[in-house]
């Protein structure tokens, strides 16, 4: 696969397994990112803890240019608050990041993965459609936190 995002600055794009220390960067990476940000540290890191492996983070140096968190429930994948740096942005880094969660789920034996995405997220809705995935016709319910 060519990577195009690495040839974006004279530092190339590294990308690797989140890891705990990343959690802090990674909540203010997705903060300033349109429709994410919800998650605490806190919460982030009990998903790492239960999905290990499958969430990735990519820098530049040593500034976090791109986060995903991905996982799975033993059937389904689910694959959360991907966001990439606008100056990496169109490069093929937030194809890349998602690739690597759905190899991790297959090698887990997950073959289906489902995203939620805002629908007053406009670019985020393009970039899944542009990359392949399909909307799904379901009803979204969600309770408040108790």
């Amino acid at each position: 696969m060519k990577r195009r995002y690495s040839k974006m600055s004279d530092a190339p794009v590294r990308i690797r397994t989140m890891r705990a220390r990343d959690v802090g960067a990674a909540t203010r990476l997705w903060r300033r990112s349109s429709g994410l940000g919800q998650d605490t540290p806190a919460t982030v890191l009990r998903f790492l803890r239960r999905n290990p492996g499958m969430s990735f983070v990519a820098f530049r140096g040593r500034t976090m240019v791109g986060a995903v968190l991905g996982g799975h429930d033993g059937r389904r994948g689910t694959l959360w608050h991907l966001a990439v740096a606008p100056s990496v942005r169109r490069s093929g880094l937030g194809t890349t990041l998602t690739n690597r969660v759905l190899a991790a789920q297959r090698a887990k034996g997950i073959r289906k993965t489902i995203i939620l995405v805002l629908r007053d997220n406009p670019k985020a809705v393009s970039f899944w459609r542009r990359t392949g995935w399909t909307a799904m016709p379901v009803v979204a319910l969600s309770k408040p936190g108790r």
